[in-house]
């Protein structure tokens, strides 16, 4: 019986999310609080290829922005890859409403297929997230470190 326990929790865990550690680099308009990943049991989060990963940005606006866009990109080898968002237009998706508010917490999620082509990096490198606000001010960019298995 303990044994089915400890698969059943093990389980869990690697459905549930992680709140990661996160570097800030550079956010100019807004404070991040937390960076939720789901599916992630330890750090640094490895993604599987083909999974779908789900970003959550919890993060307290300081400044008012009528528009506001995600971008992300990977720093592989010293090379910094654009990477593709499903919605990147923050103002859709969920727990986000435009214009973002200073004083207000906001919590989008994103859901990311991990493409199939790209290679297994069983050394960890950082992805970047920004969050682009109007004039094009950075209003949030934080830093974590992945795997790709």
């Amino acid at each position: 019986m303990k044994v089915l326990l400890l698969i059943a929790a093990v389980c869990l865990a690697s459905v549930y999310g992680k709140s990661v550690h996160f570097k800030d680099c550079g956010s100019k308009g807004g404070q991040i609080q937390q960076v939720i990943i789901t599916p992630c049991d330890k750090e640094p989060c490895t993604f599987k290829r083909g999974d779908t990963v789900s970003v959550e940005v919890d993060f307290q606006a300081s400044v008012k922005s009528a528009n506001a866009t995600f971008q992300a990109s990977a720093v592989i080898f010293g090379e910094t890859i654009p990477l593709a968002l499903p919605q990147p237009d923050a103002c859709e998706l969920p727990n986000t409403k435009c214009p973002l508010t200073p004083g207000t917490k906001y919590e989008p999620t994103e859901q990311v297929q991990v493409p199939q082509d790209v290679p297994p990096i069983f050394i960890p490198f950082p992805l970047q997230v920004q969050l682009i606000g109007d004039n094009s001010l950075v209003l949030l960019c934080g830093e974590i470190n992945v795997k790709i298995q």
